[in-house]
């Protein structure tokens, strides 16, 4: 690898806590001038797919600082509750798991016998609101990623529509500026970006491919890219296969001996 094993670990799970071609779906098209954030939130919530578990085989492909890395793995979630991910290098090798809950996260790695832990509270008092696990989970299952019950406080926001039919809520709260892209007629997410206006963050979250399994909509392919002090990084993450409401089990256990990191 051409990025040691603990940057590619830091790497991937900050832009998780950041963390299309429309679908299929027909609906009738909303005259932009009736329309407000609320309704707006709840067209697109009525799309959000429901599922008690899901299973996601995964590949993913890390650029940064001209170096590229591919990885794949599984990714398990049990609704509003857990994420366990697993990271593999070719043939197969385990990198590491990741496993976060509401109130914290866990990574191992295999690699170099480490382990980390924290909770959200340093992400929310670094950026200044709710980047937490129900926010990653959202941009897995491209969930609408601001309901009012996690949306930040001291926010306004402006509705545009597009020439392409596209609605574009863009919201401002704080030291942030927050823009979702819409679909108008399958109400689901095209692209998400937020900026801090203070400083050269900003992570921009694109959506593509979106399959019907099992009657509920879901993105294959997401593109992540990440721009921080003039450095980008991209990750493209393809799902190769979903599975719903399928019972599993999710293993982390703490290798003894390991070296503990708490990331306060």
């Amino acid at each position: 690898m051409n990025i040691s094993n603990n940057r590619l670990f830091i790497i991937v799970i900050v832009l998780l806590l950041f963390s299309q071609c429309t679908s299929t779906l027909k609906r009738k098209r909303i005259n932009l001038q009736r329309i407000d954030r609320n309704e707006l939130v709840q067209f697109a919530s009525n799309v959000n797919p429901t599922y008690q578990t899901l299973g996601i085989k995964y590949s993913v492909n890390i650029q940064r600082d001209g170096s590229s890395n591919n990885l794949n793995g599984n990714i398990r979630i049990l609704n509003d509750s857990a994420i366990w991910i697993n990271f593999n290098l070719a043939l197969g090798i385990n990198l590491g798991r990741a496993l976060l809950t509401v109130d914290k996260f866990e990574v191992v790695n295999f690699r170099d016998k480490s382990y980390y832990f924290g909770s959200y509270c340093k992400t929310e008092k670094m950026l200044g609101t709710s980047i937490n696990y129900h926010v990653l989970q959202n941009i897995l299952t491209s969930t609408f990623l601001w309901p009012d019950s996690i949306s930040p406080s001291g926010k306004s926001f402006i509705i545009d529509e597009t020439v392409d039919g596209e609605f574009i809520l863009n919201e401002q709260f704080h030291d942030f500026s927050s823009n979702i892209t819409i679909d108008s007629k399958s109400f689901k997410i095209k692209e998400f970006e937020l900026s801090k206006v203070s400083s050269p963050i900003k992570v921009t979250v694109k959506y593509n491919n979106y399959l019907n399994i099992d009657g509920r909509i879901l993105p294959q392919n997401i593109k992540i890219v990440f721009h921080d002090n003039n450095v980008e990084t991209k990750i493209e993450i393809e799902f190769n296969k979903i599975t719903i409401d399928k019972n599993f089990k999710i293993p982390f256990k703490v290798p003894n001996k390991y070296e503990t990191i708490e990331l306060k």
